[in-house]
């Protein structure tokens, strides 16, 4: 038994006007290409279902870090540059969303388009902190 993937609705309410529909195609466009590249390599059967059921989870808040610390040292980079280290379905979606949560937070920003359409993404030095109640 398999699950059919859900819809997940878009925010339409992301800080600044963020280009999210760019962020997702990008993110359709590489996972594609993995998709294809691991259909290839793939074998259908027992073994197949085996790897798929014993892959590592991989948790946002470790990539929310990883991200975060890359950013810091180089300040701008496109979006398939951090997506590229990204070996499992799990880091992919693990990397999708913590970009996506960096966004909402202000702590990166989508400040234009590579030839190829990807986001370029940037460190926000700018954002405001938030108000801090306790």
């Amino acid at each position: 038994m398999i699950k059919d993937t859900d819809e997940i609705d878009v925010d339409p309410h992301m800080p600044g006007g963020q280009e999210i529909e760019l962020l997702l195609s990008a993110f359709e466009r590489i996972s594609r290409r993995r998709k294809l590249a691991d259909e290839a390599i793939t074998d259908i059967g027992d073994r197949a279902l085996n790897e798929i059921v014993t892959k590592k989870i991989t948790p946002i808040h470790v990539k929310i870090f990883e991200i975060l610390k890359y950013m810091i040292k180089s300040g701008k980079t496109d979006f398939e540059t951090l997506m590229e280290n990204n070996k499992t379905r799990s880091d992919m979606i693990a990397s999708f969303m913590a970009m996506l949560s960096l966004i909402s937070t202000r702590q990166l920003i989508i400040s234009g388009e590579t030839d190829e359409g990807d986001p370029v993404l940037e460190i926000n030095h700018d954002r405001r902190k938030p108000i801090n109640n306790a």
